[in-house]
């Protein structure tokens, strides 16, 4: 199954507050959702425009830190175990967030990664099958190997080769 591109980002939103939330008179912040609006801070007194920019800027941390997970699960530098939980710390925290921005894209985001740590576990696990079904054939191989030696009568050859399958076995991984 093909690896689905994952959405772009949405464009930085520092200078598009005003399209994703909104301060009123009081200086509550609101962001809005497709559910409708949602309080995300309070700052009175402040101007709107640059109230609006410092929440965008937050929503700007959550779209880097979410492009990092990506990035880092896609070249494989973390485990997909790790990227899970990774994932699962951020979904909560864009589920929590305190942000002015496209909530909405970043949960699409959110869902697209979680195909693909599943499709790297899946890989993952196929790898570790194939090294497993080589592992038993070497370890097969080195035990015709070993009987061969003991049915042999030059001791001393035998014992050193003897130690030479057992340092080999113990390299490879259990079954």
């Amino acid at each position: 199954m093909p690896v689905p591109s994952a959405p772009k980002a949405a464009p930085p939103s520092s200078g598009g507050g005003e399209k994703w939330g909104r301060v009123d008179a009081e200086g509550t912040v609101f962001v809005r959702t497709a559910e409708g609006e949602r309080q995300v801070g309070q700052w009175p007194g402040g101007d709107p425009a640059e109230v609006l920019a410092h929440f965008s800027r937050k929503y700007d941390a959550l779209v880097f830190e979410i492009d990092l997970l990506e990035r880092r699960l896609r070249s494989g530098t973390v485990s997909p175990e790790d990227a899970g939980s990774a994932l699962k710390q951020v979904r909560t925290t864009v589920a929590e967030a305190q942000v002015v921005g496209d909530l909405a894209a970043l949960e699409g985001r959110l869902e697209t990664l979680t195909v693909l740590v599943a499709e790297q576990r899946e890989k993952r696990k196929a790898e570790r099958a194939q090294k497993l079904v080589a592992s038993k054939d070497e370890k097969e191989r080195i035990a015709a190997e070993a009987e061969r030696l003991a049915a042999g009568n030059d001791w001393k050859a035998g014992a050193d080769k003897l130690r030479t399958l057992l340092d080999r076995w113990k390299e490879l991984p259990r079954l």
